[in-house]
């Protein structure tokens, strides 16, 4: 029921992505977003996509979706790349980092070294 959901996936959940795409990007100056109902339920989309313009040139791209696998936990996945490096983490709050510099090693740092290091 929209009027109880008050939106979809973009809204309920995604837009904390949003939030962390400007802290780590910068102000948002253009969008482009494809949103889809698969489910069935009027006015709740429940995959979207969209990229964002920020300050400076960067983009940055969001998937989300609603699925109907219920036996499937819920999950997020952030990968970030720029110039000679990445990183990723797939935890919904706080967990494991993995990174890569240059033409370095790959290497994943604990959820307790990521909580010490950025968060105590």
């Amino acid at each position: 029921d929209v009027a109880r959901a008050g939106g979809g996936t973009l809204l309920e959940h995604s837009i904390h992505d949003v939030d962390l795409f400007r802290w780590l990007f910068g102000e948002i100056h253009g969008v482009r977003c494809q949103t889809r109902n698969v489910a069935g339920h009027p006015g709740i989309e429940d995959v979207a996509l969209v990229t964002f313009d920020h300050e400076g040139g960067h983009q940055t791209t969001l998937a989300s979706v609603w699925h109907d696998v219920d036996a499937r936990p819920s999950s997020r996945g952030l990968e970030v790349f720029y110039q000679r490096g990445w990183f990723a983490t797939n935890s919904d709050f706080l967990g494991s980092l993995t990174y890569q510099l240059a033409d370095g090693p790959e290497t994943t740092i604990s959820d307790k070294e990521v909580f010490d290091r950025y968060v105590a």
